[in-house]
């Protein structure tokens, strides 16, 4: 009796692997519990209990860090001020907060499910990055707030310390959009651990010198990936970019591009959270409009650059967003209205198309640099763009123009620096913000190659660290691509319809003995 009549559906599924579904799901089968003892055993790699360990303890750490350390803000402290007179500290920041909270978790996780066999870790592992980073930003980063001014109190929390964890949050995402299905959860924790800290420095590097960087075109952006970007040619294994599995299919893709419409109708709110009346104004109009800037000059560029002289979807969900990034400098700024606006956005968007199409291959092939989800694309050259706008509309910036809002915008001119010096720190800065990005994520990518936090080898997959679906087709198959990808993924499927095979025998011997 052949396998593939008695024991496979159309789809290659097994009643057995339906069993181990079934189980997974409710806790009980009767099926599985009979074939429970010719199951093989289940093994675990090393790095998860290790996981584990390290960051049960390290957790348990935080709780009484956090308990020690800090405290409610004067606008949550209800000993401070009656209810009613703070009304508006929760009620202006929270809609914004709440837009920020959705790309991070949303928008940025389903922006990554584009690998076919890899949508749990792109969700799951953003939503464990993301709770851990908000922790850790919020000690870490009132540390260092404490320790450049030289005054030391417990550290306030409110809304504006969790949006700014966030942010940190977000730059640590972006990092993991170059090392992704190349890292395990252990490795990306460590990560997220050096890179949130080194964050914090920066970002205090940059409130000293008084630059504006309302949407973190360098602060976030720029950071997170050329940190990304140096972890990552540090620690890719390189074997991986050969990987069948670094690829997408219909639906992977699909489901991907639910993050990026997340991403694009949310980002006014990330570049205008952190501002006040008619600077936030300024940065949701400026935002709006450079979006809709990179949209329509990514779309153009992917059909006019591309050898196949259509759409791409690797540059519809990433190069789109460019307009986002590029504006986060300047979005509160006087630009000159909605023309530069829309121009930056659409600059942005065809130079990221172009990042994709030449740029990437280029690196990979010189240096080999791998990039899975073009990070330097999306967030690396657009920041140094929208760091450029920075600069020249910091030195064109007077008093005349901004009025009392130079004060919150430039902060520093309102106390008599002068545009030219202006200019001169946002540059500065923006050669500041690269070293220290590139060379703590150098540093940090060979940390995690160190054989204690390397994981198995089995790149771009779900499998060692979730449970998933056993060979079943729908799981990541796609009739289109699958096939012609070579003999690898036949050679796999053959490995695992011998063990059914053997599970068979040893079942019917099983019966026989009964």
């Amino acid at each position: 009796v052949s396998t593939q009549s008695t024991w496979e559906d159309r789809w290659g599924t097994t009643p057995l692997m339906e069993a181990q579904r079934r189980h997974q799901r409710t806790g009980e089968d009767r099926m599985h519990e009979l074939l429970a003892d010719l199951l093989p055993p289940v093994s675990a790699h090393p790095t998860v209990s290790r996981f584990v360990a390290i960051f049960t303890l390290w957790e348990c750490l935080m709780i009484v860090l956090m308990g020690i350390f800090t405290k409610y803000g004067p606008d949550a402290d209800g000993s401070a001020n009656p209810p009613e007179s703070v009304q508006a500290a929760i009620s202006n920041p929270y809609p914004f907060y709440q837009d920020i909270h959705v790309m991070i978790f949303v928008g940025f996780g389903f922006l990554m499910t584009f690998l076919r066999r890899y949508g749990y870790s792109a969700v799951g592992l953003t939503l464990l990055i993301g709770s851990f980073c908000i922790q850790w930003h919020v000690l870490v980063n009132g540390f260092f707030h404490n320790l450049f001014n030289n005054h030391w109190e417990k550290i306030s929390l409110s809304v504006t310390s969790l949006m700014v964890g966030d942010f940190a949050a977000g730059a640590v995402l972006i990092s993991y959009g170059g090392l992704l299905g190349k890292v395990n959860p252990l490795q990306l924790l460590v990560m997220a651990i050096v890179e949130v800290a080194l964050f914090s420095v920066n970002e205090n590097i940059g409130l000293k010198l008084g630059i504006t960087d309302i949407g973190g075109s360098m602060v976030i952006h720029m950071f997170g990936a050329y940190f990304g970007l140096a972890a990552s040619l540090a620690a890719s294994p390189p074997e991986a970019a050969d990987s069948p599995h670094n690829a997408a299919v219909y639906h992977s893709d699909l489901f991907a591009m639910i993050g990026s419409i997340f991403l694009w109708m949310y980002w006014p709110s990330f570049n205008g959270g952190p501002g006040v009346g008619n600077t936030q104004h300024r940065a949701v109009v400026n935002t709006v409009l450079s979006m809709t800037g990179s949209c329509l000059g990514a779309f153009l560029a992917s059909t006019f650059f591309r050898a196949e002289k259509r759409f791409s979807m690797v540059d519809v969900q990433n190069a789109t967003l460019a307009g986002g990034v590029a504006m986060g400098t300047c979005a509160d700024l006087l630009i000159g209205g909605g023309g530069p606006a829309i121009a930056l956005g659409y600059i942005s968007g065809t130079i990221s198309v172009l990042g994709y199409v030449y740029i990437q291959p280029a690196l990979q092939q010189t240096l080999g640099l791998h990039d899975t989800c073009g990070i330097h694309n999306l967030h690396g050259i657009p920041s140094i763009i929208g760091a450029l706008a920075g600069v020249i509309a910091a030195g064109v910036a007077t008093s005349e123009d901004y009025g009392a809002s130079l004060a919150v915008s430039f902060g520093s001119m309102a106390e008599g620096r002068s545009a030219g010096k202006q200019a001169g720190h946002q540059a500065a800065f923006l050669f500041i913000t690269l070293g220290i990005s590139l060379v703590g994520g150098l540093a940090t990518g060979f940390l995690l190659r160190m054989g204690f936090f390397v994981g198995p080898g089995n790149h771009f997959s779900d499998e060692d660290y979730w449970e998933v679906p056993g060979v079943e087709t729908p799981y990541y198959f796609d009739a289109r691509g699958e096939i012609s990808r070579g003999a690898g993924n036949a050679v796999e499927i053959e490995v695992r319809l011998k063990a059914l095979e053997e599970w068979r025998q040893q079942f019917i011997t099983h019966q026989k003995l009964a």
